[in-house]
Formats: C-alpha cells, sequence, structure tokens
C-alpha cells in the first residue's frame, strides 16, 4: 500500500446539519488537506501557551483558544452545502465562511484532528 497516498489526500468531514432561515435542513460537509510540519508545529505552540492571572491561576492564553480557528483556516480547503432536495452540493465562497456558525467549524475541524484513531488493545490482540 503507498502510504502517501493513505495520508496525503483532501479528507472530507461531515455532513453536519445546520437549520437555514427557510426551516430547511442543509448539509455541510467541510474539507481538509494534511497539515504541513510547520502547520503542526505552530499550532502545538499555539495551544500551549498559557497565561497567569493576578489571583496566581493558570488559565490558556486568546492564542490557545483561537488556535483552532486559525488551524481551520490553514487546513480546509473547501465547504460544501447540499440543501437535501436531491440537487448536487455547490461550494460556499470562502468570504462566506465567515457567515458560517463559529461551532460547526470547531466540531468539524476537531472530527477532522481525530479521525485516526488507536485501535483497541483487545483488537490487536486478535
Amino acid at each position: 500500500m503507498d502510504m502517501k497516498s493513505l495520508f496525503d489526500v483532501e479528507t472530507c468531514i461531515g455532513p453536519f446539519e445546520v437549520a437555514g432561515p427557510d426551516g430547511k435542513k442543509y448539509d455541510l460537509r467541510f474539507y481538509f488537506r494534511k497539515a504541513k510540519p510547520e502547520e503542526e508545529l505552530e499550532l502545538n505552540r499555539r495551544m500551549s501557551r498559557q497565561r497567569i492571572k493576578e489571583n496566581g491561576q493558570i488559565e490558556s492564553s486568546d492564542a490557545a483558544l483561537l488556535a483552532p480557528g486559525w488551524s481551520f483556516k490553514q487546513l480546509c480547503t473547501r465547504i460544501t452545502c447540499e440543501n437535501g432536495n436531491g440537487e448536487p452540493a455547490v461550494d460556499v465562497p470562502r468570504d462566506e465562511w465567515v457567515d458560517i456558525d463559529e461551532q460547526v467549524k470547531k466540531d468539524a475541524w476537531a472530527t477532522f484532528r481525530t479521525r485516526v484513531k488507536k485501535k483497541d488493545a483487545q483488537e490487536l490482540s486478535d
């Protein structure tokens, strides 16, 4: 098996069902590319930033909290929308991505990040 072809492809995540203003349900699909090593390092740097509050407690910095959004913008190559009536999905223009709920984008990004899972130890012993 060619490992490059296994991991160096655009990955479709979804569908995520969202309700439109017309009351209809729409399916969004997010397409992600593999992160470059320098992007992975930058994401790790951003996510690990913390600060000490006045009361001495440690909390995540704004950069850490915004890191998933930064990574989403780097890795998401396209978003499609399907209206559920059998018509083909259409690409959502990049300048309209700001209108998509941030939580939906975070969920898509998190799903992409966790798409490779370690098999259960019991399964490996079979």
